[in-house]
């Protein structure tokens, strides 16, 4: 049991076991980019060989980067889910996507030109050529199977990452993991909850109270699942301040999967002491400064068309952020039929069955956070609980803000994960 400072020791009752943890689980969802496989190079790099085999110059990195954000963005607006719900074929949404990437950058080629273009960066990306795998990923997903638990794949992706890169990347169906729902494939997208309830339903029909998802984004991976009463962990693999405030405000973050293993195995508890005892550090620093400071936590940035009118209401109590997220049911009926057909097919998939049908496709774009904050008053309760006070009670008082910016974007992604 971890002593907090100044008197403060948290009670047996507050500190889960990690073994107990386990033993709860029947289901783990992971993330695929930045959680098991990671971009190889820039973006520029990939567009710059394909446009040299073309015989034309090299684009600059930097606008090609730029220009593809804006014509992801866009098309995702447009066409969400990859084309699903219009039936847009896969290649011409990336056709589209890509034409317009150039076109933001400055640089237009003729219809031949640019189809030999595209059908070099379409090829790369549908293989394992851009992509690295982290090298505690196949083995942790064995380890979790070993233990008897499934192991589902929840991605922003399309049918390539499921059918051809994950495959080549060694991360086998059947091996190291058991089912996998893409937002390509079945017209829902992280952060809608749904997605997740796809993949417990997949799963057989598994509660959320014995289900783990792990991923790399707040807003896409660990808020949802919390929302619907799962665990959540989030991995920080390439140590992120945005991570760092996330841990301080009670999310459990570890730097790999190793960790992980560690977490679940016998850290568990660990962890949760070790953020509760840092948590009320921070509190006890400003008590002895004056009145508390009130604790900002960043707000979960939602595209508009899918969250109420209401920012989400997070609350801290120990080691859990509970955060209401009012997502909309727009979409509900473009993408119910998938849901069913995943649902139905996946959960008759069992390990015993041996088969190993073909795997994931991810082109995922990390968003982040936007750099709005909201200001909830916290309430924490390690024996001692202490409640901040609002701006209004204390406006002399400088707050202690925890800024949202978002993450910086991966260079060489070709797509948007979560």
């Amino acid at each position: 049991m971890c002593c907090c400072g100044g008197g403060h020791h948290l009670s047996p009752q507050s500190i889960m076991s990690s073994s107990s943890l386990l033993s709860k689980l029947r289901l783990v969802t992971v993330d695929v980019t930045g959680t098991l496989i990671a971009y190889k190079g820039q973006l520029g790099d990939y567009y710059c060989m394909s446009a040299k085999s073309a015989g034309m110059p090299c684009p600059d990195y930097k606008r090609v980067h730029e220009g593809f954000k804006l014509a992801y963005a866009d098309m995702s607006r447009r066409h969400p889910c990859f084309g699903h719900a219009a039936a847009v074929p896969t290649a011409q949404w990336w056709k589209m996507c890509v034409r317009d990437s150039f076109a933001r950058a400055g640089y237009e080629y003729d219809d031949d030109t640019f189809e030999r273009i595209f059908r070099r960066i379409y090829a790369t990306f549908g293989s394992s050529a851009p992509y690295s795998v982290f090298p505690d990923a196949h083995g942790f997903l064995r380890w979790l199977r070993g233990k008897g638990l499934l192991v589902g794949v929840v991605s922003n992706a399309e049918h390539r990452y499921r059918d051809v890169v994950l495959p080549a990347l060694g991360l086998n169906q059947g091996s190291e993991w058991d089912f996998g729902v893409f937002s390509g494939v079945v017209g829902v997208e992280k952060p809608d909850t749904r997605i997740y309830e796809a993949a417990m339903e997949a799963a057989g029909g598994v509660a959320a109270g014995e289900a783990l998802h792990i991923g790399d984004s707040l807003r896409k991976d660990y808020a949802p699942a919390r929302s619907l009463g799962m665990h959540a962990l989030l991995l920080d693999r390439f140590g992120t301040e945005e991570a760092g405030r996330w841990r301080r405000s009670g999310v459990p973050v570890l730097p790999d999967l190793v960790a992980a293993r560690r977490w679940l195995v016998a850290g568990a508890g660990d962890e949760a002491a070790e953020d509760q005892c840092h948590t009320a550090r921070h509190f006890r620093e400003h008590l002895q400064q004056g009145p508390p400071a009130p604790l900002l936590w960043p707000r979960c940035c939602f595209p508009s068309s899918s969250v109420s009118s209401s920012p989400p209401s997070p609350s801290l109590t120990g080691n859990e952020l509970k955060t209401n997220m009012n997502l909309s049911a727009s979409s509900k009926s473009s993408s119910s039929s998938s849901l069913a057909a995943v649902s139905s097919g996946v959960s008759s998939h069992s390990r015993a069955s041996g088969s190993s049908s073909t795997s994931p496709s991810e082109v995922e774009y990390q968003s982040g956070l936007a750099g709005e904050v909201q200001e909830p008053t916290v309430e924490l309760e390690l024996r001692l609980r202490v409640v901040a006070p609002t701006q209004q009670q204390l406006p002399g008082w400088r707050r202690r803000r925890l800024s949202g910016r978002g993450f910086r974007a991966r260079e060489g992604e070709e797509s948007a994960d979560a």
